[in-house]
């Protein structure tokens, strides 16, 4: 029977779906939580936004990390008044959308009805994503954006790639890493249909739809800090403190304890960061104070680190990769105030987790078997899973950075099987019809 003709599980999805909010309204409520590190500075900032006073933390503008959630979390705030079960309860909402937009994606792209019933259970029942409703961070909305942006990719929408565009822009706000992926996008398109008129039509609206939502936030950091500033200025910190010399176990370590050699203690001090800033207890006093100015110099230095030991580079880099696996690390976080999760819920959490990956890699690998069959959505979820994978290698490795390539790891796996490509449901794998924008 054709794919087309089978008519999508709905009764058994919504199942799933209500089962799924109805586990994470259950976690929400059992197991108490209040935000701290990260977290804390995120409703900090979510706070000021409220209270009128703008993206500020400390009497200081906000940069050291990515500005979308806290800002959502701060409208939300104006709405709810500022309180942590406020912030919960948007994360729930998010997940609502998740999963309303996964149940008609699989509908768009005419998934066997066995596929959409097992991917949306991955995502309705997957324990940390269950438990991260209870984590005041990017990780709820990071998955939110995902499906959004593969369900935009194959929609049957007015001005589509224009709509993309700020979709992707959306995502890089949330998660910094993932500013390629409209390089990625373009790719797509030109390889698909070619190097014609219509084809940079559609590249050039997918790119003005990324500019003009980024666009905004990078003039704010130009006219605040007089430095073009994507996103945030916390990369280079991250770089530092996780490729040094005194760091061999790959996790993160107090920027204290990084070794400077005198000319990079010199560049820094010309920045207004003496080694009084470097050697103070506080590391959140740190992030606050720290600039983009500071951020290049450190990027600097440890990129001039890695070009000079690469083979230890490659170690931490792959210690880090085997980290992101940790699961006592990725739901350290949301069982915090009960001092770790059950052995048997971390136990079912690293074999998914670990399933998961493996299902994906054959899935690509399957994939590559046929590129030339490659529609703009494949090229989209494999290279949020590229960028993310690189992002851990480079940067640091923690379970919770998985959590939002799921839904574009759990999209390969479906793709990889599925009857009939976006670019065919037109007819043609060439034609992207009404949808073409």
């Amino acid at each position: 029977m054709s794919s087309s003709t089978v008519r999508p599980p709905y009764g058994l999805l919504l199942a799933i779906a209500v089962a799924g909010m109805v586990l994470r309204l259950l976690f929400v409520r059992a197991i108490p939580l209040q935000p701290v590190a990260d977290f804390a500075r995120y409703v900090e900032v979510a706070s000021s936004i409220a209270s009128g006073e703008g993206f500020r933390i400390s009497g200081i503008p906000y940069i050291s990390q990515p500005p979308l959630y806290p800002g959502i979390l701060g409208f939300w705030f104006m709405l709810t008044g500022v309180s942590i079960e406020a912030g919960k309860i948007l994360n729930l909402v998010l997940w609502i959308g998740t999963f309303s937009t996964w149940i008609w994606l699989g509908a768009r792209l005419q998934l066997r009805p066995a596929w959409q019933v097992a991917s949306l259970t991955v995502l309705a029942f997957h324990p940390a994503l269950i438990a991260y409703c209870n984590v005041l961070g990017t990780e709820s909305l990071s998955v939110f954006l995902a499906v959004l942006g593969i369900a935009v990719a194959v929609a049957r929408v007015p001005s589509r790639p224009l709509l993309l565009g700020a979709v992707l822009a959306l995502t890089a706000l949330n998660r910094p890493q993932m500013l390629p992926l409209p390089a990625f996008g373009a790719l797509a398109l030109f390889l698909r249909d070619g190097n014609h008129l219509a084809t940079w039509r559609r590249v050039g609206a997918m790119l003005l739809g990324f500019a003009l939502m980024l666009g905004p936030w990078v003039a704010r950091n130009t006219a605040i800090f007089g430095e073009v500033v994507p996103v945030s200025a916390n990369s280079g910190y991250v770089l530092l403190v996780n490729n040094n010399d005194a760091n061999v176990q790959s996790g993160w370590m107090p920027l204290g304890s990084v070794p400077l050699r005198n000319e990079d203690r010199v560049l820094f001090e010309k920045a207004g960061f003496s080694d009084d800033f470097f050697s103070a207890q506080s590391e959140d006093w740190k992030l606050r104070h720290w600039t983009p100015a500071a951020d290049a110099i450190g990027a600097g230095v440890a990129r001039r680190w890695i070009a000079e030991h690469p083979g230890r580079f490659l170690k931490l880099a792959l210690l880090r990769l085997s980290g992101s696996f940790d699961v006592g690390s990725l739901m350290h976080w949301p069982f915090l105030e009960r001092g770790g999760s059950p052995v048997w819920l971390g136990k079912l959490t690293a074999v998914l987790n670990i399933g998961v990956a493996v299902w994906a890699v054959i899935a690509l690998l399957r994939m590559s078997r046929r590129p030339d069959d490659w529609e703009l959505v494949d090229w989209l979820a494999v290279a949020t899973l590229g960028l993310g994978v690189i992002s851990i290698l480079v940067f640091e490795g923690q379970g919770r950075y998985l959590l939002p390539l799921m839904p574009a790891a759990v999209f390969v796996i479906a793709a990889s099987g599925r009857l009939t490509s976006p670019g065919r449901l037109s007819g043609s794998k060439r034609t992207l019809g009404p949808a073409g924008g």
